[in-house]
């Protein structure tokens, strides 16, 4: 009768401490959300919520906290007048805008906002993965046809921080619906004939007839332009651009003439890439099988 007893009185004292577990658990659920809340509301403060869809809402670079303004202007700056300040790492005549109008702030071009959550990444061109300033190094070796600025330069830390500034409230790694994808996906074989024609007849009043750029529009090929390590001189690429943002602010050509026209400027001459450092990373480690 003894052990009865003292066995009931175990399992009462199981099942209280079960249901003080379950109680605490309830209030800290219920009552800490609305505390914190309450902690986030009031005057000047406003609750933000985070969202799976990323929207497209560059801020302005002269909006910048006092703290980082002066380095996001100078990013600004750079990006869309490359030569005039970053003119030791930049070799041709393009500037940074040349791709990314506006310095990346506009839809209608290969986009900037949100570059910044996107980064680390692995690149299949390096078959590794590099963060934003490695990116943005290989920019300036390629389509810049220069030399990459140091990590530590004024060039590269204003660049980053002005790209992290209009990548303000992207959510890290979250998919952009303003992002290119990597290609037309048209099986369509380039005319370079008719991609001549469409350049003459389309391209040459901005590019100049023989492709050496004017004060509206830059070079597209020769010594001014990218060299043939660039992204700009893939087909691929190249196409895609063209026949979503070409010509400036009324594109109007098919993917087909987009193709052709692309084929035609790939044969043209431009400047022999040259790396600054090894494109490959040597695989001290091997990877797990599988992996």
């Amino acid at each position: 009768m003894k052990s009865r007893n003292v066995f009931l009185a175990l399992v009462l004292a199981t099942l209280l401490l079960v249901f003080g577990v379950w109680l605490l658990a309830f209030f800290r659920s219920t009552i800490t959300p609305k505390r914190i809340a309450a902690e986030q509301t009031g005057p000047g403060r406003e609750v933000v919520l985070p969202t799976a869809q990323p929207f497209f809402n560059p801020p302005r670079p002269e909006d910048a906290p006092e703290s980082i303004r002066a380095e996001v202007m100078l990013g600004y700056k750079i990006m869309t007048e490359t030569k005039r300040y970053a003119g030791q790492y930049a070799k041709n005549d393009l500037s940074c805008s040349s791709c990314h109008f506006d310095g990346g702030r506009s839809l209608n071009t290969i986009s900037l906002v949100g570059v910044g959550a996107t980064y680390p990444r692995y690149r299949s061109r390096q078959a590794y993965t590099v963060d934003l300033a490695m990116r943005t190094q290989d920019c300036f070796q390629r389509s810049m046809n220069g030399v990459a600025p140091a990590l530590d330069s004024q060039v590269m830390q204003s660049l980053l921080v002005y790209m992290q500034w209009i990548s303000k409230d992207i959510p890290i790694y979250a998919k952009l619906p303003w992002a290119l994808p990597a290609d037309l996906g048209n099986p369509h074989k380039p005319d370079v004939a008719n991609g001549a024609k469409v350049y003459g007849d389309v391209c040459a009043r901005c590019h100049g007839p023989e492709g050496q750029g004017t004060p509206i529009a830059p070079p597209l090929w020769g010594d001014g332009s990218y060299n043939d390590g660039a992204g700009m001189n893939r087909i691929t690429t190249f196409s895609l651009f063209v026949w979503r943002f070409m010509p400036k602010n009324a594109p109007s050509l098919t993917q087909e003439q987009a193709i052709d026209v692309a084929g035609f400027v790939h044969e043209k001459p431009r400047p022999a890439f040259v790396s600054t450092g090894p494109d490959k990373i040597e695989r001290l480690i091997p990877l797990p099988e599988g992996k």
